[in-house]
């Protein structure tokens, strides 16, 4: 694991055409070797995109796989890449709506999980201050949580558990912004709304924050254009949010979410089991092969 992540730092000194490059061939050799993740993506993909070809779906699976290799060489950028070279490699629209939500008060950048989902909080560095609390988890190797949490620390100002309803409540409540991702499938809090048609346990805890806190939300999104340049983009905030019906509130949100990955569908994690959790009486989304293997 040291040498990996040795290998990983050193890859931040990569151009970033060659960076890509590598990335994509990383991908290629994942979509050879996860075949469970494989299936995973497949099924995500063919429910989601149901109006393209078989052809084409397979093609935008191969093409995530890519995305997500390039994605594994973007997060050392993210890690430790110095603020001149992530500069360069940005163009940000909507600094403006940041701005005024932040001058107003405490902030829920509502964000989601594309493949370079590690860059948003370092390019948000350049543009914004103080730095925004982020939800994270732990990673099952010890090294590894303890390297990226000592990296996050230059552009994160707190972490906190995605549990931590409290942590959230506290951190807003003195002022401060909050990352938020509500787009994986949640255990607890949550309600089935619609997700590309397709009915996805989503987490009500986006709605109910803003129901209950003077905070704003503001939208967020990250693209990598054909370039290879990064298009970080800011919305201004929805003014019909909160509307006090958090099921409504909890739909939009999974409606803006759909409508920036139909931008850059490969882009999107498709990896996770988005469909995992089913309404009461319906079958299991994903095929015997795909679900997650239980621990003995």
């Amino acid at each position: 694991m040291a040498a990996g992540l040795t290998l990983m730092r050193l890859s931040v000194l990569l151009p970033q055409r060659v960076r890509l490059w590598l990335g994509s061939r990383l991908g290629e050799l994942a979509w050879l070797l996860l075949s469970q993740r494989r299936l995973v993506v497949q099924t995500n993909i063919r429910a989601c995109f149901p109006e393209l070809e078989p052809a084409a779906q397979e093609s935008l699976a191969r093409e995530h796989f890519r995305e997500v290799g390039r994605g594994v060489l973007e997060t050392p950028l993210a890690l430790w890449g110095s603020g001149d070279r992530l500069a360069g490699l940005v163009d940000f629209d909507g600094v403006e709506h940041l701005e005024q939500a932040r001058a107003n008060g405490a902030c829920l950048l509502l964000i989601a999980h594309v493949t370079m989902v590690e860059l948003i909080g370092a390019l948000l560095h350049l543009i914004s201050a103080p730095a925004p609390a982020s939800i994270t988890r732990d990673h099952k190797n010890p090294l590894l949580d303890q390297t990226m949490r000592r990296a996050r620390g230059r552009y994160v100002g707190q972490t906190l558990e995605k549990k931590d309803t409290r942590g959230m409540i506290r951190w807003l409540r003195g002022g401060g912004a909050l990352f938020y991702a509500p787009d994986q499938d949640f255990s607890f809090g949550a309600e089935f709304v619609p997700f590309f048609g397709v009915k996805a346990a989503t987490t009500t805890a986006t709605a109910r924050v803003l129901s209950k806190l003077d905070c704003t939300l503001v939208p967020i999104w990250l693209r990598r254009t054909s370039e290879g340049r990064y298009l970080f983009k800011v919305f201004p905030p929805p003014p019909d949010l909160p509307s006090g019906d958090v099921s409504a509130d909890t739909a939009w949100i999974n409606r803006w979410i759909e409508e920036q990955v139909r931008q850059a569908p490969a882009q999107y994690l498709w990896m996770h089991r988005r469909f995992r959790s089913r309404p009461p009486g319906e079958p299991p989304f994903y095929p015997p092969k795909a679900r997650r293997r239980k621990h003995r």
